[in-house]
């Protein structure tokens, strides 16, 4: 007989919650990973130099900087949830502005937008 494990106690709300939160890191994931082979694109349209692009790209780590705190204080006053459901939709609807951005200060913009939706969909 073996001792009781996690998967003896977990209710069927818990379950569900867990793979809850394995579709959300999934689809961000999958969502950041679909991002990254259109950054030639987005060099070359610009006529951006390596180091200016690597500047520009500092911008998500700012924003999730930014946007990780911000999470936190939201998710106590309305619930993990309705922070994850709103951040999702954030994320996804941000995730084509970078490949869009005609210009480096819109491109930075952009980039600071995404990233602070993923952090914010990934909190719990």
């Amino acid at each position: 007989m073996r001792p009781p494990g996690i998967e003896d106690v977990m209710t069927a709300d818990l379950r569900r919650a867990q793979r809850a939160v394995f579709a959300i890191f999934f689809a961000n994931g999958a969502g950041l990973a679909s991002w990254v082979p259109h950054v030639p694109v987005v060099q070359a349209s610009l006529g951006l130099r390596p180091s200016v692009l690597g500047l520009a790209l500092l911008a998500m780590a700012v924003g999730a900087l930014v946007g990780i705190p911000l999470a936190g204080r939201v998710a106590a006053r309305v619930g993990s949830r309705a922070v994850v459901r709103a951040s999702a939709v954030g994320f996804f609807t941000a995730l084509g502005l970078p490949v869009l951005a005609p210009s480096l200060p819109l491109l930075v913009a952009r980039s600071s937008f995404s990233a602070p939706a993923t952090a914010r969909s990934t909190y719990r």
